[in-house]
């Protein structure tokens, strides 16, 4: 399953909002840099996608279970952290599996 581009780049568009959203208050200027680093590489280059995955998902696990707790959200009410997830997630051209 090919996701369009067009689906990808709105995807990418919104893992930029979300950096915007949370701020320097929550986010580092390095984490924001990972950050964008893993969308750009799911969105720009397949062969990178596990790699860019893999990063991403450390370090929202990091933000998560520390400064992020309260802002992860639930299933009918999305934080920006699930939210950021999904995004950068959107931002691969075929679905990346969660853990690689």
């Amino acid at each position: 399953m090919n996701i369009d581009r067009s689906q990808r780049l709105e995807a990418y568009r919104e893992v930029k909002a979300i950096i915007d959203l949370v701020g320097r208050a929550k986010l580092h200027a390095e984490e924001a840099r990972t950050i964008v680093w893993a969308a750009e590489g799911l969105l720009l280059d397949a062969d990178d996608a596990a790699e860019s995955m893999a990063a991403f998902e450390t370090l929202m696990d990091d933000l998560e279970s520390h400064r992020w707790t309260g802002l992860v959200g639930d299933d009918a009410n999305p934080g920006p952290a699930r939210r950021l997830r999904a995004a950068v997630a959107g931002c691969a051209a075929e679905p990346v599996p969660a853990g690689v």
